[in-house]
């Protein structure tokens, strides 16, 4: 096993599966930075790449380089189930294992595609990347106010 492979067990070796608790994590989601079992991997994969980014702990090497196996260490199933189930009414009940896949496939459509549980105005460490890029519009429309004055000021020095 290599030190990469190592540091990558080492971080998903006191995880259980996100979605059914299951100890044969062997999977994760790359971008939602969870831990998943060979099942729920696959139910993961037919939400599409643009929502859950499965990857093999084994088999897809070359996905797991430093800064992604940082990620994953950093967040995790734990704080990803704050963080994705953090508003989830009383009402609402996770589906258990013997419901069948059409619920669970639900559940999964709510939870990571529509975030419909998700607290947006938290300061979670999931809720960063957004709020780093309305930071980064911020300055970009700064920077357009700024040179538009600047263009001003230029065409009325020529009249």
């Amino acid at each position: 096993m290599s030190a990469l492979h190592g540091n990558i067990a080492h971080t998903a070796k006191d995880e259980q599966c996100i979605e059914c608790d299951s100890t044969d994590v062997e999977w994760a989601s790359l971008n939602l930075g969870v831990f998943l079992c060979e099942k729920c991997s696959g139910r993961h994969r037919a939400l599409g790449t643009h929502v859950s980014q499965v990857r093999s702990l084994w088999l897809d090497s070359k996905a797991w380089t430093p800064d992604v196996i940082q990620v994953m260490g950093c967040k995790g199933n734990q704080l990803a189930k704050q963080y994705y189930e953090a508003k989830v009414p009383t009402f609402v009940v996770k589906p258990p294992e013997d419901q069948g896949p059409m619920v669970m496939e639900k559940w999964l459509i709510l939870k990571y595609q529509r975030k419909l549980f998700v607290d947006h105005d938290s300061n979670h460490i999931y809720n960063t990347s957004k709020n780093d890029q309305s930071k980064e519009e911020k300055t970009n429309v700064t920077s357009v106010q700024t040179s538009s004055s600047k263009m001003q000021k230029k065409k009325k020095k020529k009249l």
